[in-house]
């Protein structure tokens, strides 16, 4: 067992049996680097099928292990030597070695995965929004600021929600600061595409930042808030502004790859949730 790895996965071989392997080696921390080949070019590659290949990602080392951090890294991430915590082994395949770091052998060939290879011109905007609580940033959270990371090309303005949209939550006296979750945000962000700049906003209403600031161009949102993209789409075209592009993922949960497991369902809810319970437990 390994506190922190690292494995390298090519995106047209996204074996989740060895993701599964990798996972059961590691107690900590997982970084995962998705490489692209010239069959699939990371600047052209399907940005729908991109997000559910993240999914199906975090989704696999979230059912492997719930309490296991996993960062999956992309084209123009920090490399794993920048990564904190560090890793201190390279989970390879047979035959393979690593230049700098000991290896771990999980498996033997990675088989082919369901990416089709589709390609085409990837939407880009300066400065996109998100919105959300972010509390105890998940693989959910992940796959949406890892959305905005490569969407954006100047800066991602995270709405982060407090005061009003805080008190009806579930458990929320188990809420994690304000300050803690913006860490983790910012922390994030840099460690995907450092090129870019996160602004976290105080979020007091669904709109925030979108129906104030005009200079922002694209919003990604889920599939459960994509009727309040909606809405904000129709606040800015009233005020004689332009529409956000939108982007919306699906949750972590719901990767077609994957049988369904409703016990696996991803949310900070069920995060509070259990923590609530383990405290009660040892009470």
């Amino acid at each position: 067992m390994y506190p922190v790895g690292y494995l390298e996965v090519n995106y047209s071989c996204i074996d989740f049996d060895i993701i599964r392997a990798t996972a059961q080696k590691t107690t900590q921390h997982l970084y995962i680097n998705l490489v692209f080949d010239e069959s699939v070019p990371f600047v052209n590659v399907d940005i729908q099928e991109l997000i559910s290949s993240l999914c199906g990602i975090y989704e696999v080392v979230s059912r492997t292990k719930l309490d296991l951090q996993c960062d999956v890294l992309l084209p123009g991430s920090c490399s794993w030597e920048s990564c904190l915590p560090k890793p201190e082994v390279a989970f390879v395949l047979e035959n393979q070695t690593h230049a700098s770091l000991p290896t771990c052998v999980v498996g033997t060939e990675a088989r082919r995965s369901t990416v089709t290879g589709k390609t085409g011109i990837r939407e880009t905007s300066p400065k996109v929004a998100v919105g959300g609580t972010f509390d105890r940033l998940h693989a959910g959270h992940k796959v949406l600021l890892t959305v905005c990371a490569i969407y954006a090309t100047e800066t991602v303005v995270i709405g982060l929600a407090n005061g009003p949209l805080l008190k009806n939550k579930k458990y929320k006296e188990l809420l994690e600061p304000f300050e803690v979750r913006k860490q983790a945000i910012d922390r994030f962000i840099n460690l995907v595409n450092p090129r870019v700049t996160p602004n976290v906003v105080c979020l007091e209403d669904v709109a925030g930042p979108t129906l104030t600031d005009e200079n922002i161009t694209g919003l990604v949102a889920s599939e459960e808030s994509k009727a309040n993209a909606i809405w904000v789409n129709d606040r800015r075209r009233e005020k004689g502004w332009n529409e956000l592009s939108l982007i919306i993922i699906n949750l972590v949960g719901n990767h077609p790859d994957l049988p369904d497991d409703n016990n696996h369902k991803i949310s900070s809810t069920g995060l509070r949730e259990r923590a609530f319970l383990q405290q009660k437990s040892i009470q």
